[in-house]
């Protein structure tokens, strides 16, 4: 159902409930070492969260070199291609309830100190009530890991100034994007 820089995302559906998932895989021997503790940062701050407009992270677990993320499945695809796909634009009331709705969960990351640093339409998915939940954590970032947060991180185009620098970045990081 989708495909990322250094992985694939696939619909699962549960053979005895019929509920649907979407399984992220990632093979960990094509992807850089560095990203490898992305992956770790990553599972460790997205595990423990919870908020409704957040992709909830059911499970995870490793099969040899193979990384698999059971993930909320999101139906209406992501905000980046919905855009494109609406005829005549979406509507301003659309737009304000996504705009909110996103505004909700970066401030909810922020009250928990953590930055996603990657914050982009093809990382805001739809659910079936076109309800906005942020995916895609991979860059995010805890803000006591000063070290982690001065890196160069995300998605060029959306990177904010102190990003691109690779100066320390905060809230105004995602706020910029």
């Amino acid at each position: 159902i989708g495909q990322g820089a250094y992985s694939s995302v696939h619909l699962a559906v549960h053979t005895s409930s019929y509920k649907k998932y979407a399984i992220k895989v990632i093979d960990l021997k094509s992807i850089p070492k560095l990203d490898h503790e992305n992956i770790e940062k990553e599972l460790a701050i997205h595990y423990d969260l919870s908020h409704p407009n957040l992709v909830k992270l059911y499970d995870y677990f490793l099969e040899g070199s193979t990384m698999y993320y059971v993930l909320e499945y999101c139906p209406n695809g992501n905000l980046y291609k919905h855009m494109f796909e609406t005829k005549g634009g979406l509507s301003s009331k659309d737009v304000r309830k996504m705009f909110i709705q996103t505004c909700m969960v970066v401030r909810y990351l922020h009250s928990k100190n953590i930055i996603l640093r990657d914050l982009k339409p093809e990382n805001i998915l739809l659910d079936f009530y076109n309800d906005v939940k942020v995916c895609d954590l991979g860059w995010a970032a805890k803000l006591d890991d000063k070290r982690y947060c001065g890196l160069r991180a995300g998605t060029f185009v959306y990177m904010s100034p102190e990003s691109l620098q690779a100066l320390p970045q905060g809230a105004p990081t995602d706020i910029w994007a």
